[in-house]
């Protein structure tokens, strides 16, 4: 697991977990699973890393929303932020711990543009030394290393993927529409 969020369903604390993307042989691709405590298990599959990171944040927003069309009560906000609901009062970062290094590699690609190949690299999500919120460093080739934050390691790769978004001026959907 990579990254968490405890939500609530009404009253209910419902936790959400991200696995590490990991190559999938037999597909010769790379998948990533989620995990929503009553929901189930489920892989996104994608090209390369990022593609199944990306994806597996989607299929949460996809899982939480058809919940909420059979019933369930997560509070979803708006399209931007993937239909996340907020993480649950109360919930916190999880502590520090030698897995949770800002040095972990999570995922990288090698994207083609105008000026030639840049490299983009995402690291694992870990808690701030306060433990009150998570960072996300990433790192853009001919770019400074920078850190992405959020209340919790889904928010702060959401907003790790918003701010590559940003600095290499792509579209929000990059790591699915940009594959090259």
């Amino acid at each position: 697991m990579i990254a968490s969020r405890t939500v609530a369903d009404g009253a209910r604390p419902v936790s959400i977990d991200i696995g590490a993307p990991q190559v999938a042989a037999e597909t010769q691709g790379v998948v990533c699973g989620f995990r929503i405590a009553g929901l189930g298990e489920r892989w996104a599959s994608g090209t390369d890393s990022l593609a199944a990171l990306y994806r597996a944040l989607l299929g949460v927003a996809d899982d939480l929303a058809a919940a909420n069309r059979g019933g369930a009560r997560f509070e979803l906000l708006d399209p931007a932020d993937l239909s996340f609901p907020a993480p649950a009062a109360g919930s916190s970062a999880r502590p520090a711990d030698p897995e949770h290094t800002p040095q972990s590699l999570v995922a990288a690609r090698t994207l083609h543009g105008a000026d030639g190949p840049y490299s983009i690299i995402i690291g694992r999500p870990y808690p701030s030394e306060d433990g009150r919120y998570a960072l996300c460093r990433f790192h853009i080739s001919e770019h400074r290393p920078a850190v992405a934050s959020g209340v919790d390691g889904i928010q702060a790769l959401l907003t790790a993927f918003r701010m590559i978004a940003g600095l290499c001026d792509l579209p929000a959907d990059w790591p699915v529409s940009r594959l090259a």
